[in-house]
């Protein structure tokens, strides 16, 4: 169960902003469109290829298998807003310029109709003039200008140098993207695919951040604890609601979640 030294090392381990294998690419920082600026609550992350011959990452389909390893999903755009956004705030801050870059996005073209990979409803498209020119069923940021869109074919060798992840899974119903929550160490995620790992192992995603004892319960142990370090402020242990210091909320939390967390 998530324990409160759990979400400690989470926090350490999960100190990078990254969490695919460098084999997928060299990664960009991911970044979140805040629901407070009008966003989704998603988060996106550019990754490049690079340019050595022998990278095998040379086809859409490859870069969808990387997305989905990492967690995620190659980016679908389904908004003018996010369309925006995406190409001011992840994609024009990447190096190399990103308009060498052709990023891969997670549209594709089936029985003649372009589909978003996830299911959601293709109810708008940021082609570019005379775009699409039917010359591939895969789709992709054009690379030579202003970042529009691009249909492209699957594996065209070479042309592909980045693909664009999004991050919007919700495995505990909580109403936080779960990859939010793994990178400032809410949940663990120690295998590093992007999937909280108590949604992978029993289910049982609750959190027990009055466990400051980490035995798994929350007892008589945790409360003493709190009242061992009461006033102190940035304190080692005790802080149930991690705020800084240890205070009559933190008695109170205990008491919240007292006698819950029980270990199997």
């Amino acid at each position: 169960m998530k324990t409160r030294l759990g979400m400690l090392s989470a926090a350490i381990l999960m100190a990078s902003p990254c969490l695919a294998d460098e084999s997928r690419g060299i990664e960009t920082t991911s970044v979140q469109w805040t629901v407070e600026e009008g966003g989704n609550g998603h988060w996106y992350q550019g990754v490049r290829l690079g340019y050595a011959p022998e990278h095998p990452g040379t086809s859409w389909t490859w870069c969808r298998e990387q997305a989905e390893l990492a967690g995620g999903h190659l980016a679908t755009i389904t908004s003018v807003e996010e369309d925006n956004w995406v190409r001011e705030t992840v994609l024009m801050p990447m190096e190399p310029p990103y308009l060498e870059s052709a990023p891969q996005l997670g549209g594709w073209k089936v029985d003649g109709q372009w589909k978003w990979i996830t299911g959601e409803p293709w109810t708008y498209d940021g082609f570019g003039p005379s775009e699409p020119s039917n010359d591939g069923d895969r789709l992709e940021y054009w690379r030579w200008c202003c970042l529009w869109w691009n249909d492209r074919p699957d594996g065209y060798s070479g042309s592909i140098q980045t693909y664009l992840i999004e991050w919007d899974a919700d495995c505990n119903g909580d109403g936080i993207v779960d990859y939010g929550q793994i990178l400032d160490g809410t949940y663990e995620d120690l295998d590093g695919n992007g999937i909280l790992d108590c949604c992978e192992d029993d289910g049982n995603c609750e959190l027990c951040t009055a466990d400051v004892y980490p035995d798994g319960a929350i007892d008589i142990s945790d409360l003493l604890i709190v009242i061992a370090y009461y006033g102190l402020l940035e304190p080692a242990a005790g802080d149930v609601n991690l705020d800084g210091q240890v205070d009559s909320e933190d008695i109170l939390g205990v008491l919240d979640q007292w006698g819950t967390c029980d270990a199997p």
